[in-house]
């Protein structure tokens, strides 16, 4: 699990500076699972090429090996025009439970080296959790979600939040599940109102994507779509938003604006199938067979 969520810890550290936007765990492993790379070990020119699709000006790789009980950290920080390194950075943990605090240092080191130190001067225990064991099971709960086996989800999500009850986004995640992957908003809505009582240590993104959720849990739909705007206004690279938001728009009858939004989530990620797919049902709907059957030749390719 440390795969994943270690990268994830260092996506949450590094969306702390407002100088920086960072790809979200959950479009990394899209792009990733795009190129059958999900699980595999990645090749620089591979790596390269997804921060390619992805417009990133930076991308890292990493390494960890586990020394007795310490645990050894290797990032390497590269240009995304010429691949050519740009830093190194090693972080060497005594006790695998110290990694929740030890990796805000190594996350300082490459904001700073990006000259983008962060702006929020909460470290990463206190924004999510202090407990290694509640963020590994956050970690796979995100997994289980992105495959959409929602009740694994639910179960390890449960587990977190019983470790840590301050865990905002463990709150957050369950909420989000029973609201808006299953449906069953009444059984959302409690985890989302704690979430938000939580809310005040997390990242300004985390915070807005729930305040998104919660809206869509109470059937407020123009509220949402006004909250989806200003994430896509902050953080421009997020294709998740772009989906919901266009979905968000068509639902309430203004298919125009939705098709524009969608659009223009395809310019930041062009193969994205989930906008490919609702953009080519929009099109079905008005009669625009060319333009339904090209989105749904793109989102089957």
């Amino acid at each position: 699990w440390l795969r994943e969520g270690l990268a994830d810890m260092l996506i949450a550290n590094l969306s702390r500076s407002d100088k920086l936007t960072v790809l979200s765990r959950i479009q990394l492993h899209s792009l990733l699972e795009r190129q059958d790379l999900a699980k595999d070990k990645i090749t620089l020119e591979q790596a390269k090429e997804i921060a390619r699709q992805s417009q990133a000006e930076y991308f890292m790789t990493g390494s960890f090996a586990k020394i007795g009980e310490k645990i050894r950290l290797d990032v390497s920080l590269y240009d995304s025009n010429s691949a050519n390194l740009q830093a190194t950075e090693t972080l060497t943990v005594e006790k695998t439970e110290q990694i929740l605090t030890e990796i805000d240092l190594l996350s300082l080191k490459i904001s700073n080296r990006l000259n983008s130190p962060p702006t929020d001067k909460n470290n990463l225990a206190s924004v999510m959790t202090d407990n290694l064991e509640a963020y590994r099971y956050y970690s796979l709960a995100l997994e289980k979600a992105q495959a959409l086996q929602n009740k694994e989800a639910v179960e390890l999500l449960e587990k977190a939040v019983a470790l840590d009850p301050q865990f905002a986004m463990a709150h957050a995640r369950i909420g989000y599940v029973y609201s808006i992957s299953i449906g069953l908003s009444e059984k959302g809505k409690p985890y989302l109102e704690k979430a938000f009582k939580l809310s005040e240590r997390l990242t300004e993104k985390d915070r807005l994507s729930i305040k998104a959720w919660y809206e869509i849990a109470n059937l407020d739909f123009p509220a949402a779509i006004q909250t989806y705007r200003e994430i896509i206004a902050k953080y421009p690279l997020e294709t998740e938003s772009y989906w919901r938001l266009g979905r968000l728009l068509d639902g309430e009858e203004k298919s125009d604006e939705a098709i524009e939004v969608l659009k223009q989530g395809l310019v930041i990620d062009s193969a994205e199938k989930n906008i490919y797919n609702h953009l080519g049902g929009i099109y079905s709907r008005f009669g625009k067979h060319a333009e339904a059957i090209a989105a749904h030749q793109r989102y089957v390719a």
